[in-house]
């Protein structure tokens, strides 16, 4: 008795969590020294390689322009929006999983044969909102461009 009541309360203690808070930022995110700065473009269309700026050699005007651009706070933060955009146009277009389910009863009383279940459910409401919940991603990723 004593192994199942500890047993039992180690399984619901275990499905608890705690919540901490990480500390706020005090400043904006720079870069202390040239090494530490972000030096590769990203790729402009996909199968394409990033470019890497090397920061040991002389910087051209572009590179340093480059430079500005990459480690720019507020611009990090405007593609870290348009990235969550995209993945939300991603979310949108995903259908939720179908779900299924088999069941077997014996019957104990006169029955010849045993009860036998089987279900299949899908979201209606989600199929019928496809087409509206991706359209209003799509919008939502043109607002997030246009801004």
């Amino acid at each position: 008795m004593v192994r199942m009541l500890v047993g039992s309360a180690a399984a619901l203690l275990g499905g608890c969590a705690t919540y901490h808070a990480l500390p706020l930022a005090r400043g904006p995110d720079l870069a202390p020294r040239l090494s530490l700065l972000r030096a590769t473009v990203p790729p402009l269309r996909p199968g394409a390689h990033p470019r890497r700026i090397d920061l040991s050699r002389p910087l051209s005007l572009a590179d340093i322009g480059l430079l500005a651009v990459l480690n720019d706070p507020a611009l990090r933060s405007q593609r870290g929006e348009r990235g969550l955009a995209e993945a939300g146009v991603l979310q949108a277009s995903l259908l939720p999983n179908p779900t299924a389910s088999l069941s077997f009863e014996p019957l104990l009383s006169a029955g010849v044969s045993p009860s036998w279940t089987a279900i299949l459910t899908e979201n209606v409401r989600a199929i019928l909102t496809y087409h509206t919940r991706v359209e209003s991603a799509h919008f939502a990723l043109g607002q997030v461009d246009a801004d």
